[in-house]
């Protein structure tokens, strides 16, 4: 039975992580129909990347841009199984203001699950270890307006994550 026949009906995961271990070829497939949007197949084969991709994967490089450009028309969990992923990968620098402007349009959309969003803004943040320059630009990301509808869990994620950051003199809400 190939990945995509395991992936098409609920298996538990220890299942399909020792047929991946059996069959590491089958990652490039997997990373393939990560980046796309076809239903639940993509959002069932993002999650099982996130349990079997190493950073920098080779498997999904080559799927970077379909999946960054793809992004904002992703449901939320297949979304926030991408951003997951793109969190592991080193992005080219064609593709970072791209991703950059897709996590800002995420963070700010209040109707977005929180887990989604706290992923976005996480990614965000990152940027700020490169590109310092980018502290004013997320600024405005960082109001009150878009930390207080998030749950309490994900609300003190935000708050560790502008600690981390420096940020945490942000925390106005």
């Amino acid at each position: 039975m190939s990945i995509e026949d395991l992936i098409r009906v609920r298996h538990p995961k220890e299942v399909l992580l020792e047929h991946l271990a059996e069959r590491p070829q089958e990652k490039a497939y997997l990373a393939e129909k990560a980046a796309l949007i076809e239903t639940d197949i993509s959002w069932r084969a993002a999650w099982l990347m996130t349990w079997v991709m190493k950073k920098n994967s080779p498997y999904l490089a080559p799927h970077l841009k379909t999946m960054i450009s793809n992004l904002p028309e992703m449901k939320d969990g297949h979304q926030r199984e991408c951003l997951k992923l793109l969190e592991k990968m080193k992005v080219p620098g064609d593709l970072e203001g791209d991703l950059f402007d897709h996590c800002a349009e995420i963070w700010q959309d209040l109707d977005k699950s929180p887990s989604v969003r706290i992923i976005s803004l996480r990614i965000l943040l990152s940027y700020l270890s490169e590109y310092p320059e980018l502290a004013d630009e997320l600024d405005y990301l960082l109001a009150a307006e878009y930390i207080k509808p998030l749950t309490p869990g994900i609300k003190r994620s935000c708050e560790k994550l502008l600690m981390k950051y420096g940020l945490g003199h942000k925390m106005s809400y």
